[in-house]
């Protein structure tokens, strides 16, 4: 009887890793070495429009990760957005050189950030062994940005990144199932997190200090 009761118990083990992303050092510069932004609102670029849900807010998370450096001045979110109203301008994607110089003297910026969700991939696989089997999840995202001078069209940083979450899952048995891994939104979700840190990291890294 016992042995029976053994055999019918499940081992489910999940575990999940993610991206480390590797930040690089960014010095303070003084209020006046420091850029002044608007960033726009971020494109979906994956082909897929099932993914633009995801980008709601994704302008927000920069902003809120720039402001952790000491080396951009940022336009106020509505302000942007007034502007854009005013002028029936788009908020994403690249703008001709004119409305590129004539936002920039409306908002008082000295460069416009453009960004996009270049890619989203979101992968299984299952391996069996006898009687027990494991789950390979792996989610991963590709986000691009440039930060483009208002005055020359110029662009003065770049920066293309990607950041993954990986969920393992292993069960012993098959006479039962247990366990729960993270929805693909949710993993989406939490991917897009690091890569917004890491991307900015890298932008604040590139961008030069104003003149």
């Amino acid at each position: 009887m016992r042995k029976s009761l053994i055999l019918l118990l499940v081992l489910c083990v999940g575990c999940a890793s993610a991206t480390s992303p590797s930040f690089k050092s960014i010095p303070d510069l003084s209020f006046q070495e420091r850029q002044i932004i608007a960033v726009m609102d971020f494109e979906n670029k994956s082909g897929n429009p099932k993914y633009d849900i995801l980008l709601k807010g994704l302008s927000d998370s920069v902003v809120d990760e720039m402001l952790q450096y000491g080396c951009f001045r940022i336009v106020e979110r509505q302000r942007r957005n007034d502007i854009l109203s005013e002028y029936e301008i788009e908020a994403t994607g690249f703008v001709d050189d004119r409305y590129v110089k004539q936002l920039g003297k409306h908002l008082g910026v000295d460069a416009l950030l453009f960004g996009n969700l270049k890619s989203v991939t979101h992968r299984e696989k299952k391996n069996h062994g006898g009687l027990a089997y494991t789950i390979k999840r792996k989610t991963e995202v590709v986000l691009s940005a440039r930060l483009v001078s208002v005055d020359t069209s110029e662009i003065l940083s770049s920066s293309t990144v990607a950041a993954h979450v990986t969920q393992n899952k292993s069960v012993a048995l098959i006479f039962a199932r247990s366990g729960n891994m993270t929805d693909e939104e949710t993993a989406i979700r939490s991917a897009l997190n690091i890569a917004v840190k890491q991307l900015v990291n890298d932008v604040a890294y590139r961008t030069p200090a104003k003149n």
